[in-house]
């Protein structure tokens, strides 16, 4: 009897889930219930960027999960110049489609202990000053970095984010378990999704069974340099009625810009009129952008993550109410 209330009083307040960290007031409610969408700016910390997004949406969390395992298809915009999900176990074929830019090319051959372009380990630079120095440059670039990405990926599937090495671009260091521990110090707990807290905080170690990929992807910031980073993502189906279907993503390589994401895609349970909700969260880590332009750089890039969310979930709705289901 205490389980059947506590999943009508879910349904009742589809957004429960979020709190106490993400509150909505009642006119941005009014506003989802007659069909609205609301997007704004959430409180962080410092060096953080954080954005909330919800639409009422026409899918299943059958049509949700089909659309985020084809991430390809997904997450396909003129900004998103490559993306690829990695194999299991991951391959360097995986990368096969990932090219640095001329601009990214100078950029890796300079690349040098506390003075680099990218945010990498002094075991990955090493890798690219190595490949840097000898005959054909720019291919021997390419193939190296790719090799330095896969690496990446295979330390954290062996040790997590814990285990991965602080970087070593800039003097002083950044440890990407730190940046995670701040930014989901104040996201949403999940303690009603099964596993979600263990993967997220704990993998691997965690004999939870949790259904998950990782994928690459490039994208162009305009007028910033360009990205390439590597998002780990898990997918949690409801555990009862009133629970929402949740995905979970963490962020454990951006070559520039960030120094560590996580977010949370939730599609919430029908209400009595069948409605549903598509919740996006990104909460992000930025660079302490240095020089006379630093600030100013470091708002445009706020303001380009903050702007890109309304986007993001809008071509997200739009996909996944068209979205064949995908086999696993």
């Amino acid at each position: 009897m205490a389980g059947a209330l506590a999943a009508l009083l879910a349904i009742a307040d589809p957004f429960s889930f979020l709190a106490p960290q993400v509150v909505l007031t009642p006119s941005e409610r009014r506003r989802l219930q007659e069909g609205g969408s609301v997007a704004k700016t959430l409180r962080a910390g410092e060096g953080q960027v954080a954005s909330l997004s919800i639409a009422r949406v026409e899918a299943s969390p059958d049509a949700l999960f089909g659309a985020v395992r084809n991430i390809e298809e997904l997450n396909r915009s003129s900004l998103v110049t490559g993306i690829r999900r990695f194999s299991e176990p991951p391959t360097i074929g995986d990368l096969d489609a990932l090219q640095l830019g001329p601009r990214d090319l100078a950029a890796a051959a300079a690349c040098q202990p506390g003075a680099c372009s990218f945010k990498l380990t002094a075991e990955e630079i090493a890798i690219l000053r190595r490949a840097g120095s000898g005959a054909n440059r720019d291919d021997a670039l390419q193939r190296a970095f790719r090799q330095v990405v896969l690496a990446r990926v295979n330390a954290y599937l062996a040790k997590g984010l814990p285990g991965l090495a602080p970087t070593a671009n800039r003097p002083k260091a950044t440890c990407f378990n730190d940046v995670f521990t701040q930014l989901t110090a104040v996201s949403p707990v999940l303690p009603d999704v099964p596993c979600a807290s263990a993967w997220l905080h704990e993998f691997p170690n965690t004999n939870e069974r949790v259904e998950s990929f990782l994928y690459w992807a490039q994208e162009d910031y305009g007028t910033g340099k360009p990205v390439v980073a590597v998002t780990h993502v898990g997918i949690f189906p409801p555990a009862s009625p009133g629970d929402p279907a949740i995905v979970l993503g963490k962020q454990i390589m951006a070559t520039r810009y960030m120094t560590g994401g996580v977010s949370l895609m939730a599609l919430t349970a029908a209400d009595a009129g069948g409605v549903r909700y598509l919740v996006y969260l990104n909460r992000t880590g930025l660079d302490s952008l240095g020089g006379f332009f630093g600030p100013l750089k470091r708002a445009a890039i706020e303001s380009r993550l903050r702007r890109a969310l309304p986007d993001i979930l809008e071509r997200l709705r739009g996909r996944l109410e068209r979205q064949p289901v995908a086999a696993r």
